[in-house]
């Protein structure tokens, strides 16, 4: 019922499941998860649901706030946040007839359930400037007197009032992706990107224990009625634990479904041991933890595009199913199952051979022509997300999740650390043929890396608001980069700042430079492209549905190629005219 891989999920009173995906649907399933009692669309990637008697809410990347019909899914209303960003998180506020939400841009916000008018914002950091991503919120407290616990990107952790009054906070010093409390034992849980979850006395957030859980960020986490906690990372474990972090059981997640993620994990509300799990596949799965086995299994896979490359006529993608798939402008077919989601891809620039970095923390080298693995590097748990070869094409350099910036000898398979930054590198360039690597930094910062020392020239100290991707124009001799704030702009290798555009209307996720390096190409999470040159915009490329183009790559200087999580492969005149479209799904 999904087409693209399911963000999260939840179960209602009676035990009805509900997920929403990136496709941005969401999803009543029947007790069997073989067909949906009714479907509705939020219109962009959907982030969190929450349930209240006889609604469901939605908060996603079209920063709206939706509410519907538990029952039919007929819409009940929606309200704009005016946010720069995504709606991470919601809950309801049963006793105040109010909903709160969290934000990218590090707020939490209360909305009234009678008009949706927003009641009062809250910021995790100082007024008037970005905040870090406060990706999770949970209530604590009475029900007459209900708390929102926050915790943000930059370790501070909060619990505020029902009139947005900080009433406690804390600094830990970490990125916390999520946070839940056992109200009865008086603890909070955070999950941590450093694979570690924190247990904090609620009263005064004093630190009880810190386990190191996993080797990747802690993405989800949900509490059983029996207070026991379950934990589940891009490392492909989902574990359990006791209300005082004795692990319990660890269980890998592709072997009880290859197709289940830990973006979202619920625990079944009267089945204390059925937990549901997001999947990359068309519906959730349903795990028994006592036996570690599937209960319901996904039924097919996915198959949004998240990497596209364009070498020696030939298209590479790299897929949620966990495929790579090749193929060109007519037809396209899956050629090396990685089993696990393909993050990027790039193809040598000379030789006939590609690399791909995984979901499951792995860098796959794979030969172009015969489709099979040549080499497989463990980098621990940690997803590889950004990749690029040197300029002589000798060593090929990675970056992670947890930071880490790496090198790759192609020719001794020898792997090193080149250096590690705050956080997660989402994309890198090398500058001219120098040793200096541009990366774009999960904190929001741009920063040039000298790779042979290791260590940072230059940083736009957070200037940027949570960067996406970059590209070196030798013949304009400067950086381009693309970010959530929507802006597209242009620095000197020093990082000064030439000029910035804006054009698209939500997060600006992906770029792409022509071979003249004159003309560049960006895809956003409002779907269309747009074209540019040193003048401006060119063109804007329509025909992508929800959620987004993750992926664009020019086949030369006339033709673009773009991949969206649509399942769809389009191709584009440098005008932007559209040419072909190619449906992978219809490959599956």
């Amino acid at each position: 019922m999904h087409s693209n891989p399911s963000t999260c999920v939840a179960f209602d009173a009676d035990g009805r499941l509900y997920s929403s995906g990136y496709d941005g649907y969401i999803v009543a399933w029947n007790d069997t998860l073989t067909g949906a009692r009714w479907r509705t669309r939020h219109e962009g990637l959907a982030n969190c649901l929450c349930l209240c008697g006889d609604v469901i809410a939605s908060v996603g990347a079209d920063r709206i706030l939706r509410m519907w019909e538990i029952e039919t899914g007929k819409p009940v209303r929606s309200k704009n946040s005016i946010q720069t960003d995504d709606l991470n998180s919601a809950r309801f506020l049963v006793g105040h007839n109010a909903i709160v939400a969290s934000t990218d841009d590090g707020r939490v916000l209360m909305f009234s359930l009678h008009n949706s008018e927003l009641q009062w914002s809250a910021t995790s950091g100082p007024p008037d400037v970005y905040g870090e991503s406060i990706e999770s919120i949970s209530l604590v407290g009475a029900d007459g007197d209900p708390k929102i616990l926050f915790a943000d990107g930059s370790g501070r952790v909060g619990i505020l009032d029902v009139n947005g009054r900080l009433e406690q906070s804390g600094n830990f010093g970490a990125v916390v992706d999520c946070c839940i409390a056992n109200q009865d034992k008086g603890i909070a849980y955070l999950g941590l990107d450093t694979g570690e979850i924190l247990s904090l006395e609620l009263d005064g957030l004093k630190p009880i224990r810190k386990a190191e859980a996993h080797a990747a960020t802690v993405k989800s986490m949900a509490l059983n009625s029996d207070g026991l906690v379950a934990s589940a990372s891009y490392d492909g474990r989902l574990k359990l634990w006791t209300p005082d972090l004795e692990p319990l059981r660890d269980i890998c997640l592709s072997t009880v479904d290859r197709h289940a993620w830990a973006r979202g994990i619920a625990f079944h509300p009267e089945t204390k041991h059925m937990l549901a799990c997001t999947s990359l596949g068309s519906n959730p799965v349903l795990i028994d933890t006592r036996s570690e086995s599937a209960i319901v299994a996904t039924h097919s896979s996915t198959h949004g595009i998240n990497s596209i490359d364009v070498r020696h006529a030939r298209v590479v993608l790299g897929c949620d199913d966990g495929r790579v798939w090749f193929g060109n402008a007519t037809t396209v077919s899956p050629r090396v199952d990685l089993e696990s989601m393909v993050l990027v891809v790039k193809v040598h620039p000379f030789e006939f051979f590609g690399a791909a970095g995984t979901q499951d923390g792995h860098l796959v080298l794979f030969d172009l022509s015969i489709g099979q693995i040549v080499f497989l590097h463990d980098n621990g748990g940690v997803p590889v997300i950004s990749l690029c070869y040197s300029a002589d094409g000798r060593s090929l350099n990675f970056g992670d999740y947890n930071g880490g910036l790496w090198r790759l000898n192609l020719a001794s398979r020898h792997v090193e650390r080149v250096t590690t930054v705050a956080a997660a590198i989402k994309s890198l360039c090398q500058i001219e043929e120098s040793s200096y690597f541009a990366v774009a930094v999960a904190d929001g910062s741009v920063s040039v890396i000298d790779s042979n020392a290791g260590g940072c020239i230059q940083s736009t100290n957070s200037e940027v608001f949570l960067p996406n991707a970059l590209s070196w124009s030798s013949a304009m001799n400067c950086l381009i980069s693309v970010s959530r704030d929507l802006a597209v702009r242009r620095w000197t290798k020093e990082l000064a700042l030439i000029h910035t555009d804006v054009g698209h209307t939500r997060s600006v996720k992906s770029l792409a430079l022509s071979p003249d390096q004159r003309t560049w190409a960006t895809g956003s999470y409002d779907s269309t492209i747009k074209i540019w040159d040193e003048n401006g915009e060119i063109a804007t490329c329509i025909g992508h549905d929800w959620p987004g183009v993750p992926a664009l790559c020019w086949v030369d200087d006339n033709m673009l190629a773009s991949g969206g999580w649509d399942g769809t492969l389009r191709f584009w005149s440098r005008q932007g005219v559209p040419i072909t479209t190619v449906k992978l799904a219809s490959h599956s």
